[in-house]
Parts: structure tokens; sequence; C-alpha cells
């Protein structure tokens, strides 16, 4: 399977899926993830997606992390997207505290909450609207999302993310923003 191809081992994975350009914010979370490599080491960072940020955040991580933690295997077809999504033990949505994420609308975050699998994310205006199905921080930054991840991974279950999933499959599709965009329309807001 796809698992065995990619050399993924037994333990945790931790699915980084995104582009890899100027806004990513994958490198600032690279050091902090050294903890999370130290705590399983059987575990690896999974990151699909491209960018022109890819080679120096993969020379990054190979400074940060152990040989082989982190595996970047660049851009997927779109139709394998969910054979991806469906190996992760996590999805990580780390942003750093910036007025510009703090405007974000992340499809990160609503691809992994459609795909049933559990999230860490930072605490930004749009995940809180997820916060039921989600894990935030209490705190912004790396150290504080990785304590947040730890504690996850700790505790593996996806009734949450499943909740999410279907809580996303009713609300979050554009059809429904319409029927929003409708009510609000009738009741003069």
């Amino acid at each position: 399977g796809l698992r065995e191809r990619l050399g993924l081992g037994p333990g945790p994975i931790l699915l980084y899926a995104g582009h890899l350009g100027p806004a990513s914010d994958l490198g600032p979370l690279l050091p902090a993830l050294a903890r999370v490599a130290r705590a399983h080491p059987e575990g690896r960072l999974l990151v699909v997606g491209d960018g022109r940020e890819r080679t120096r955040l993969e020379a990054r991580a190979g400074q940060e992390l152990p040989p082989g933690w982190a595996r970047f295997v660049g851009t997927v077809v779109h139709a394998e997207v969910p054979a991806y999504f469906a190996l992760a033990d996590v999805a990580l949505n780390f942003l750093e505290d910036t007025e510009a994420n703090r405007h974000r609308a992340s499809i990160k975050l609503r691809e992994a909450l459609a795909a049933g699998v559990p999230v860490v994310t930072s605490p930004t205006p749009d995940a809180r609207r997820f916060a039921a199905w989600v894990e935030m921080p209490v705190g912004t930054g790396p150290d504080a999302f990785v304590d947040t991840l730890l504690a996850t991974l700790a505790r593996p279950e996806r009734d949450r993310a499943r909740a999410g999933q279907a809580w996303l499959a009713q609300h979050g599709t554009f059809d429904a923003a319409v029927r929003e965009l409708a009510v609000r329309w009738e009741e003069g807001s």
C-alpha cells in the first residue's frame, strides 16, 4: 500500500498538506516538532505539497529532525489526496500569529475535517468556527502547538473528527453557504 511505498513505518503519521510557498508556516514549526520526534521516533511527518520554499523547508527539516523523520512527497494528483489523509493520525494546521493569518480561511483545516482526520490547528478566528471538532492550543506559537499535538497523539480517538466530518458535509458546502446568506439577507443583516 501507500504507507509501505512511502516507507513510513508503523508509527503515527503527522500530515502537513498545503502549498509550500512564502505563506507556509511550516518552517517555524519544524524545531518544535523535534519534541514529537523524540516522543515518537517511529512516527513520521508527511508533507504533501510543493512550492518555491520546498527545498529550503526540506533542508531545514533535515537539520531540525532525525534523519528520515520528515518525508516530503511533493505535489500529489488531486484524486490521490484522500489516500494521504487516510494515512494520517493527525493533520497539522499551524499558522503563526500574524494579521494575515487572523483573516485566513484554511482549506487544509476543511480538507482534514472532510476526511475525518483529527486536526491540531492554531487558534485563528477561522479555526474557532470548528472548535467543537478540532484541537487548539490555548496559546500561540510552535511550542504551544506541539504541546497540543503531543496530547492529541496520547489519546488517539476520532469521534470528534468524525462529528466534524458530518457537520462539514451538512453545513460546509457551497449550497449551505448560499442558504445561510439567503437567511441573513431575509433577516436584513
